[in-house]
């Protein structure tokens, strides 16, 4: 993608240098006169109305600067109590359910239980159009799962359409009771590019995701519990989860070498 927009960046800077004058040479007329079009008609009428107000600021400055000073103090303490988001979440019109049952479990339990998944979502939500279930790691294997994660697409109709729910939200939230009925299964919900982007800036699926590091594994999932407790707490966060990193089963392969006899 940004090599996409470098090239037509480039592109249209090579076009703004040569063919566009070129063709304005060729195109537009020779002959230039002056007159008085609407757009200097409009710019000198917004002069008039203009004039008097610099004159009035040149009089009094002292006044004009007091004001400009106690508003930008009042916008200050303003935005200081105002909620603030760097980039505003887009509603892409569909979403992704990121399920998650116990480690160690067989693929079948994982099958059985995200088609227990869909199927609920199937008959509860007239809103829901598809329901498509990625189980473990892909084919190519850009994104690494086990076989007990799996991501669901749920693809949806127009927002006209909905009768469930108004807002992205509030069917989530709905979603997510319906499928309380699963057990020993967790679901996080976002949606399809979110999802991707966050994972592939952050290596986390989550819009928020906080990172412990170090060498005692026992010590990180006390230490990554404890935090989630505290983000539980906090107004607003939903969907707190903590990464398994202990009861996963290993397989410790043992290799012995053998001195093979001479083949000829």
């Amino acid at each position: 993608m940004a090599m996409t927009f470098s090239f037509a960046v480039l592109g249209a800077l090579l076009l703004s240098l040569t063919y566009v004058p070129m063709m304005t040479a060729l195109v537009m007329p020779k002959k230039i006169r002056t007159h008085q079009s609407f757009a200097d008609k409009f710019v000198n009428f917004l002069r008039r109305m203009y004039r008097p107000t610099i004159k009035f600021a040149l009089r009094f400055p002292s006044l004009i600067l007091g004001l400009a000073t106690a508003f930008l103090l009042a916008a200050f303490l303003i935005f200081r109590s105002l909620g603030a988001e760097f980039i505003p979440t887009l509603e892409e019109g569909d979403l992704a359910m990121q399920m998650a049952i116990q480690p160690g479990s067989s693929l079948t339990e994982s099958v059985n239980t995200s088609t227990k998944a869909e199927q609920i979502l199937l008959k509860n939500f007239p809103e829901v159009k598809h329901v498509v279930s990625k189980i473990g790691t892909a084919e190519v294997p850009t994104d690494p799962m086990a076989i007990e994660d799996a991501d669901i697409m749920i693809i949806l109709k127009e927002k006209e359409e909905w009768v469930s729910a108004e807002t992205r939200e509030e069917l989530v939230e709905k979603m997510k009771a319906k499928l309380e009925v699963i057990t020993g299964a967790s679901f996080e919900f976002t949606q399809p590019i979110q999802l991707r982007f966050n994972e592939l800036m952050t290596g986390a699926k989550a819009d928020l995701a906080v990172k412990i590091f170090g060498e005692n594994v026992e010590e990180l999932k006390r230490l990554a519990d404890q935090a989630a407790n505290i983000i539980n707490d906090i107004p607003g966060a939903a969907d707190v989860k903590v990464e398994q990193t202990e009861g996963l089963p290993q397989l410790m392969v043992n290799t012995i070498a053998k001195k093979l006899p001479n083949m000829v």
